[in-house]
């Protein structure tokens, strides 16, 4: 068993169910405010199993299944939006009805400006009020996990890139311009955030990339494209971009 307490964290929801996609931005989700703890208590489940393959046999543990839930709670007032998405979760659970959530931890040591980010689906249960004063209660309860969630590390920010290829017909970036994933990492979150300016040359093929921001939670490695419609021209191809180096 894993656990983190998380004090002065940032949680965010957002109706779904079962079927919702992991978040990838905040950008439509209602703040939960007051948190005074979310932390993620994670659980593997093991079995021991003989093996047979020498002539004695041997046990080994393995992993069976991986489980993970956030235990809550605030001071907040019951008739604000984000209570109110949460109640309904609750009210609702035996009809499919989840939570898509964002979290957010505080970076305490100023070694970066992006925190690290913990996206997923969750349905709640446990789910208690305590009036303290008029619509002010102490509430708790629990966010189980339904399936994995996607982790945006720290840092990790995009140095360097290459140009695989530089695409067709597309207009050079003299502002910056989204960096993304072409496709998303296996049993992760992808790299988010990166922007960058671009030049091209009298055929439309990007030469060079500038970095302007280097997002976070990217490898070497990673395959990037560009996202900005700002950028392509009639019969465009895309171009794809490899990441060099991070920091």
């Amino acid at each position: 068993m894993g656990f983190f307490v998380a004090y002065d964290y940032r949680l965010w929801v957002k109706l779904g169910s079962t079927a919702s996609a992991i978040p990838t931005s905040r950008s439509t989700m209602t703040e939960i405010i007051n948190i005074d703890n979310v932390g993620i208590t994670s659980n593997s489940d093991t079995v021991n199993a003989i093996d047979y393959a020498t002539e004695a046999g041997f046990a080994k543990q393995l992993v069976s299944g991986n489980s993970w839930s956030m235990p809550f709670g605030m001071n907040m007032d019951v008739t604000s939006a984000g209570y109110k998405l949460m109640e309904r979760a609750f009210l609702q659970s035996a009809d499919g009805v989840c939570l898509q959530i964002w979290r957010e931890s505080p970076v305490t040591d100023g070694s970066s400006d992006d925190p690290e980010i913990v996206a997923g689906i969750v349905q709640v249960s446990g789910l208690s009020e305590d009036i303290q004063a008029g619509n002010v209660a102490k509430v708790s309860g629990t966010l189980n996990g339904y399936g994995v969630y996607a982790k945006y590390q720290q840092g990790n920010t995009i140095a360097t890139v290459t140009v695989t290829n530089g695409g067709s017909g597309l207009v050079a970036a003299t502002t910056a311009v989204p960096l993304v994933p072409v496709t998303p990492k296996a049993g992760q979150a992808s790299g988010r955030g990166a922007t960058a300016t671009t030049t091209v040359n009298g055929s439309g093929v990007i030469q060079t990339v500038t970095i302007v921001s280097g997002g976070n939670n990217f490898v070497v490695g990673d395959t990037l494209t560009i996202d900005d419609p700002t950028v392509f021209g009639s019969g465009d191809t895309a171009p794809v971009l490899t990441v060099a180096t991070v920091s």
